[in-house]
């Protein structure tokens, strides 16, 4: 009963607060998904270094070629520079790949391109940005939105009182614990939340 009241208490707090955007750098990484038709690219969940390719309309026992190259190109070519390439025989209908690039120090432009030896295959293209100054995530900012405020709060205290009504993903576990001691409480909630209204008078690290 004692945590419930405590975390109604909370939720009062933030609802009376005012919406004070907050921003956070952090580490470099890829920092959006992209679909294209059967195709999913997206940050790996603890590494956004790494994209997580899938592909869910193959054919069993067709081969299918991942490729990375640098820029915003529409076919590649020998031109290009090949930043990754990999291949895999499917075996069901799904085809997964992890993509590991290699990066500079600036923001870059990506074309993902997915091909297959399937006659009937059509290559998928996908850009795909990599920028420098987008951490894998931002200590804090729950839901990603550049901002740490009430609402990241609010997600940490729901979860916090009903994980499996409002689960989190792991990335945003990572963001939310705050404290760094596993787990996604009150303590967290209550801190998002301090830092939000007073950001220099309680900083997050």
């Amino acid at each position: 009963m004692k945590r419930k009241l405590t975390a109604m208490l909370l939720i009062l707090v933030m609802a009376a607060a005012l919406v004070l955007p907050v921003s956070a750098a952090g580490d470099p990484g890829f920092y959006k998904s992209v679909t294209k038709g059967s195709l999913t690219a997206k940050p790996a969940d603890k590494a956004n270094d790494r994209l997580t390719v899938t592909y869910t309309a193959a054919k069993t026992g067709y081969e299918y070629l991942v490729l990375l190259v640098s820029g915003d190109v529409d076919a590649p070519s020998v031109s290009n520079e090949i930043r990754y390439i990999d291949q895999k025989t499917a075996e069901s209908a799904k085809v997964d790949f992890t993509v590991y690039p290699v990066v500079g120090t600036e923001e870059e432009q990506f074309t993902l391109f997915l091909t297959s030896d399937d006659p009937d295959f059509t290559t998928v293209k996908a850009p795909i940005k990599y920028d420098a100054d987008k951490p894998a995530y931002t200590l804090g900012d729950i839901n990603d939105d550049g901002l740490i405020d009430v609402v990241d709060a609010n997600k940490a205290l729901l979860f916090f009182v009903d994980a499996e009504g409002n689960p989190l993903s792991e990335i945003q576990k990572l963001a939310a614990d705050i404290n760094k001691d596993g787990l996604v409480d009150v303590v967290d909630a209550n801190k998002i939340l301090l830092f939000f209204v007073a950001p220099e008078t309680y900083p997050l690290t």
